[in-house]
């Protein structure tokens, strides 16, 4: 049986339920375009590659001849920072300390100013 490529793109963009206008508008081409993409069977491999990095999709599992990516088209492992309760309470507590700084910065300020003789 024969890869239906632009069936394999529809349904990734689908289930990533990735907008068809975006993905129009960061391909730089019409809705149309992108429907028409859908139809095809056989698609260009760097469409491919550029579709898939646009919706953070790895078609590699998908199609066995991208097996040699090329660096720009493979996508990047995105982690998620560390914000653990201890490392919220840390930053929250160092805000705090600051803005008693500040205040008290303020605080010092203002009696120098109305200590000042004035004319």
């Amino acid at each position: 049986m024969i890869l239906h490529k632009g069936e394999l793109i529809e349904k990734a963009v689908r289930a990533k339920r990735f907008p068809i206008t975006l993905l129009a508008k960061r391909l730089k081409k019409s809705r149309r375009y992108i429907y028409d993409v859908f139809e095809k069977q056989d698609v260009p491999l760097d469409l491919i590659l550029r579709i898939g990095k646009i919706i953070q999709h790895d078609f590699s599992n998908d199609l066995k001849n991208l097996s040699k990516i090329p660096k720009e088209y493979q996508l990047e492992v995105i982690t998620e920072p560390d914000i653990s309760f201890e490392n919220v309470n840390y930053w929250k507590s160092k805000y705090f300390e600051l803005l008693e700084q500040h205040k008290q910065l303020l605080e010092r300020k203002l009696e120098e100013y109305f200590k000042r003789p004035h004319t």
